[in-house]
């Protein structure tokens, strides 16, 4: 059903008394469709102004329901959703699928905006619940913005919810989680909210967010959460813990938040962050971290920052940063929501070995080549070596990629890559590249088990069915070890951390196998030796010809 002249002027007035729009029984009734209406004054024990089916382009306003004001199980495509009420859950949707829709000052006891939907590239503002989540309760929301929400309990942007990229700014609870409680959320942007406890979230898990001019009695920024790779600066609190109070932060950054006392963080759990002053816990700083103009928003990191490298990339730290750059740009993750990227697709040429790891061997002569691209035009990038400048390239147009070709000798080399722009400003990262052209050793200590007969003459028997089992052990660390029957690998094992010990264990037929065992290093040298096993399952026939002497008689 689609209007001619668009929802201004085509409207459905359910007069306070009756649904505006009935579309299905639930939302897999998508082949029924609204578009281009206005719904409004709609009343129905649930969905005021839609129940079922989907509308596009609609404008939904002044319904009202016990749930799902303004409309429930439906479709919803490019609508807004406005001043709609619900005296239970859902005041402007609930149990809906929306997509590019705004949600504007609706309210209901609980999810003031929506409730137990799923909504994507979504406006939530104004919204407001007696109770908790003044814009979603129980919904996942991505790509969307939730402003200027308030919830009478807790969560005023959104409480039991998952919120992927989204915006929380200026959001309010009068209890817990002023941006949000409860939920998870990542790669979020939390601003200007504020709470009793949790200004901008409360009981939440945080990868990859950014916190800032959010504010508390105490955790102005956060309270009571896991937070992983996430920057804390510029929150406040009335009493203690202005950026963290009672929280978990993981690769973290706290940094020039204020309160009445303990700044930054307060009775926290604290690892491989930054903060002041400096955190009891493994692998925490306290220097300044430099972010780029902190004074106008810009929390990511200079190149020189101490954060850079600095974190541990144990935990789950999510695929990309707040960005949406690559997670991890040198190996180690930075501390903080931005990862410090002033070049992309950064390779070498060859790379034997395992591809990226920046581990290779050169051919007599050989020259090694770097590549990449770079984050704008106009740029100058040069790699040195120490002093000496092993490569420079000034792009021209629209140019952004450079190669530079060089001999490197074996050993492991920090060279520094510098990018600079017209104006002089430079940045400077350190990229180690190995250059590996030593074979390892061969594995010693070989053993076989079951072992019968002549202990190490690596001659045995098998029991039908029984596996032998090939021991031995490596003569460095992060060495890989196979075991091959010819063409037939038997056996493998990659050695981790400390670990230089293999045991393999497979079937082998009766007779003797040469076996091939290569001992390889992470830049792709490989030392091969062949070990012969014998496996006799046979048993030797009796004795003959038995005599004694003397023999009398």
């Amino acid at each position: 059903i689609r209007s001619i002249n668009g929802p201004e002027t085509t409207i459905i007035d359910g007069d306070g008394l009756q649904r505006c729009a009935t579309l299905g029984d639930d939302m897999s009734d998508s082949n029924t469709i609204l578009n281009g209406f206005t719904l409004q004054n709609g009343a129905a024990d649930n969905g005021g102004g839609a129940f079922g089916g989907a509308l596009e382009n609609c404008i939904l306003a002044g319904n009202t329901a016990q749930a799902g004001g303004g409309a429930m199980n439906c479709i919803l495509t490019s609508c807004t959703l406005n001043g709609n009420s619900a005296l239970a859950d859902g005041g402007g949707a609930m149990n809906c699928i929306l997509t590019s829709c705004t949600l504007t000052g609706n309210s209901a006891a609980a999810g003031g905006g929506d409730a137990g939907s799923v909504l994507t590239d979504c406006v939530l503002t104004g919204n407001s619940a007696d109770g908790s989540g003044g814009g979603a309760i129980g919904s996942d929301l991505e790509n969307c913005i939730l402003a200027e929400n308030s919830a009478g309990a807790d969560g005023g942007g959104g409480i039991d919810s998952v919120l992927i990229n989204c915006t929380l700014t200026g959001n309010t609870a009068i209890q817990d989680g002023g941006g949000a409680a409860r939920s998870s959320l990542n790669n979020c942007i939390l601003d200007g909210n504020s709470a009793e406890r949790g200004g901008g979230t409360y009981d939440c898990s945080l990868i990859n967010c950014l916190l800032t001019g959010n504010s508390a009695s105490s955790g102005g920024g956060d309270a009571g959460s896991p937070l992983t790779n996430c920057t804390l600066s510029g929150n406040s609190a009335f009493f203690g813990g202005g950026g963290a109070y009672a929280s978990a932060l993981y690769n973290c950054i706290a940094w020039d938040n204020t309160a009445a006392s303990d700044a930054n963080y307060f009775d926290s759990i604290i690892t491989y962050s930054c903060s002041d002053p400096l955190p009891d816990g493994e692998g925490n700083i306290s220097a300044n971290p430099l972010f780029v103009d902190a004074i106008n928003g810009d929390y990511r990191l200079h190149a020189t920052s101490p954060c850079v490298n600095q974190g541990d990339n144990a935990g789950w730290i999510g695929e990309t940063d707040l960005a949406g750059n690559p997670r991890v740009n040198n190996g180690i993750v930075d501390m903080g929501a931005y990862e410090v990227s002033i070049f992309s697709n950064l390779a070498i040429e060859p790379d034997t070995g395992a591809p990226g790891d920046f581990i290779t061997h050169l051919a007599d002569g050989q020259d090694i080549t770097i590549s990449g691209t770079l984050p704008e035009k106009l740029l100058t990038i040069a790699v040195a070596n120490g002093e000496t400048t092993l490569g420079e390239k000034t792009c021209a147009g629209d140019d952004q990629t450079f190669a530079f070709a060089f001999p490197l000798a074996e050993g492991a080399h920090a060279l520094t890559i510098t990018v600079t722009d017209q104006a002089g400003n430079n940045t400077a990262v350190e990229q180690t590249v190995v250059i590996d052209n030593t074979a390892p050793a061969a594995a010693n200590n070989l053993a076989i088990a079951p072992d019968t007969g002549a202990l190490g003459d690596f001659i045995t028997q098998l029991a039908a069915g029984q596996d032998i089992t090939f021991s031995g052990t490596l003569p460095e660390k992060l060495l890989t070890i196979a075991v091959a029957n010819g063409e037939t690998v038997l056996g493998q094992k990659t050695c981790a951390g400390d670990d230089q010990t293999f045991e393999l264990a497979f079937p082998l037929p009766e007779g003797a196998r040469a076996l091939t065992v290569t001992v390889s290093d992470r830049a792709g040298n490989s030392t091969a030796a062949e070990q012969t096993i014998v496996i006799d399952n046979t048993a030797p026939g009796a004795a003959a010809n038995l005599a004694i002497a003397p023999d009398t008689d």
